[in-house]
C-alpha cells in the first residue's frame, strides 16, 4: 500500500517572534494557479494563469490590496498590468511543472514560504491572504533526479509599501533549509539541493558555508547574474 504523504508541513521560526515556516504541496492545475497568482503578485505584477479561475484571482488579489489600504495596513500599494510572461523562475516553473499532473511520471512541487503572523499558516493558503507572506520559493524533483530543485525566493515587494508589517532578517537560508528538509523527508533518496541563485544569495552561501566550498558546495561562474549553484541536502537542512 502507497503511503500517502501529507499536502502541508508547517514549523515556527523560534529566533522570530510571530514568524512561521510552511510547505503546501502543489498536485493540481488549480492550485498551480493560485501560487502562481501570488508569486507574480509578491513581485509587484500578476501573470495571467489558464483556467477559469483567472479572473476570480485578479479580483480577489486587488480587493485584498484595496482593503489593506483602507485599513491603514499600507499606505498604498501598486499592481502591475497583468501580463501574460512570468519572469521568475518560481512561477516559470511550477506553471512547466503542472503540465506533468496526471501523467505516469508528475513532478513533485511544493512552495516553501515565510508566513508573518502571531497566528499560524492553515492549509490551503487562501489567496487573499497573500499579504502575510513575507518570503516565498518553489521546490521541486523530478522522478528519478537525486536533487531537490529550489527556485525562484523573493520577498513581499508589496511589504515597501506596508509599514504594517516588518521584514524579518536572515530568514532566506532559513526557508532554502526547511524546504530541504521537507524534501528530503518525503523523499529520502535525495543527494543534492540545486537552484539558480543571484549573486547577493550566492554571497550570503558562501558566507555562511565558506568551509565546505568545493566539499559539498559548488558554485558556477560568479560573474553571471544567475549562478549555477549545488550542494548536499543535508548540509542546506542543517541551518
Amino acid at each position: 500500500m502507497a503511503i500517502e504523504i501529507p499536502k502541508f508541513f508547517t514549523a515556527k521560526v523560534d529566533s522570530q517572534d510571530g514568524l512561521w515556516l510552511a510547505m503546501e504541496r502543489v498536485s493540481n492545475q488549480s492550485e498551480a494557479d493560485k501560487w502562481i497568482a501570488i508569486h507574480n503578485t509578491m513581485e509587484g505584477g500578476v501573470t495571467r494563469v489558464s483556467g477559469p479561475n483567472f479572473a476570480e484571482y485578479k479580483s480577489i488579489i486587488r480587493n485584498s490590496l484595496r482593503e489593506a489600504v483602507m485599513s491603514g495596513v499600507c499606505q498604498r500599494t501598486i499592481v502591475h498590468t497583468f501580463s501574460t510572461d512570468s519572469g521568475s523562475a518560481g512561477p516559470r516553473n511550477t506553471r512547466e511543472a503542472a503540465k506533468t499532473f496526471g501523467s505516469d511520471l508528475p513532478t513533485d512541487v511544493w512552495i516553501a514560504y515565510l508566513w508573518s503572523s502571531q497566528e499560524a499558516p492553515r492549509y490551503p493558503m487562501e489567496l487573499k491572504n497573500f499579504l502575510n507572506i513575507e518570503m516565498i520559493m518553489t521546490a521541486s524533483t523530478k522522478p528519478g533526479e537525486n536533487h531537490s530543485f529550489h527556485m525562484g525566493i523573493n520577498r513581499n515587494y508589496h511589504w515597501q509599501f506596508c509599514p504594517g508589517f516588518i521584514f524579518h532578517r536572515n530568514t532566506s537560508l532559513i526557508l532554502h533549509a526547511f524546504a530541504a528538509k521537507i524534501m528530503k523527508q518525503i523523499h529520502p533518496h535525495l543527494l543534492w539541493v540545486t537552484s539558480q541563485l543571484s549573486q547577493t544569495m550566492a554571497r550570503i552561501m558562501i558566507a555562511r558555508y565558506g568551509d565546505e566550498i568545493e566539499k559539498r558546495m559548488f558554485f558556477g561562474d560568479m560573474s553571471q547574474p544567475n549562478v549555477s549553484f549545488k550542494a548536499g541536502i543535508d548540509l542546506i537542512a542543517s541551518n
